[in-house]
Formats: C-alpha cells, structure tokens, sequence
C-alpha cells in the first residue's frame, strides 16, 4: 500500500526508511496527544554532510490530513533516492515530517483551528 493510514502507521515507515538509509534522526515532541492518547512528534531526518554547502529541506503534513501523501513521497525519497545514490560531498537531505503531527493523527488543520483540540 503506498499511504499509510494512521499518524502512527506514517511515523513508523518514515522512521524505518530514514534508518536504513543511514540518517540522522531527531524527534521532538509536542504536548497534545493523539486519538489514542499517543505521543505525537515532529521527525527530522538529515541524510548527508553536516554542515554541508546544499541542503534540500522537505516538508509534510503541515496542514494536517495531506500529512499521508506527503509521508509516503518522503519515504520513498529516503528510500530509494537517498539510500541508492550517495549525496555529493557539500550536500545534505534534510526531511521534516509531520509538520504538524496533530492534524495529520487527528486529520485536522493546524492546531488551535477550525475548532482546535477535539
């Protein structure tokens, strides 16, 4: 299946991408919860130099429900680009997911709108 279907079925295959290509990986959490009462967190994974001359920043999920698409796009970037071709030595992958981990777990826009928490 290309998308996941929960915040958390994302995460995890982000997460395993992101390893096995041999990033960086950062989580920083938030304080809301998810529908299940799971911590939710934004990911970052940096593929590359650090610093490095070239980075290429990529974003999902920040408005929420398009936080599936755009994890399965960062997923097979880190797959199969990122793990199957080395970066050029001043350059740097630098990927950023679930910008807004509440509105992907909870489907929703940006915290605080449209109704804010649940």
């Amino acid at each position: 299946m290309a998308f996941a279907l929960t915040y958390d079925e994302c995460r995890a295959r982000f997460r395993r991408a992101a390893e096995a290509a041999g990033a960086r990986f950062e989580a920083h959490a938030i304080e809301a919860r998810g529908p299940e009462g799971q911590t939710l967190s934004l990911d970052v994974a940096r593929v590359g130099r650090d610093p490095a001359a070239r980075v290429l920043v990529v974003l999902s999920g920040t408005h929420g429900v398009e936080g599936f698409a755009g994890s399965a796009i960062q997923e097979a970037l880190v797959r199969d680009f990122a793990a199957a071709r080395p970066l050029p030595d001043d350059s740097a992958l630098v990927l950023v997911h679930a910008v807004n981990p509440y509105g992907v777990a909870w489907w929703r826009p940006l915290l605080g709108v449209s109704g804010g928490l649940p």
